[in-house]
């Protein structure tokens, strides 16, 4: 295990925190996408009430959100072995 500095624990946070808000943005953007070609397409969808539909949107971001943030904190952390492999 490595020990990390307070300067690359910091950027760590900084980048999973992006990663994070920038795939739930993503999620809810395609949720709102899905959940209107729904409405459009299927006559069963437009007979579920609003707080369902905005559920249904919300939790597709928290999703993305989530996976995104999972990827690039995988991404750093591979990143940082490689570094104590060359270094060690």
């Amino acid at each position: 295990m490595k020990i990390l500095t307070k300067e690359e624990e910091q950027a760590h946070y900084n980048e999973t925190l992006k990663g994070g808000i920038s795939g739930g943005i993503a999620g809810l953007a395609l949720g709102g996408l899905g959940v209107y070609g729904a409405a459009a397409r299927f006559p069963a969808f437009r007979s579920l009430t609003v707080p369902l539909r905005a559920f249904l949107i919300t939790s597709s971001g928290t999703f993305a959100g989530k996976l995104e943030f999972l990827v690039v904190m995988r991404i750093l952390g591979w990143n940082w072995k490689e570094k104590k492999r060359k270094i060690g």
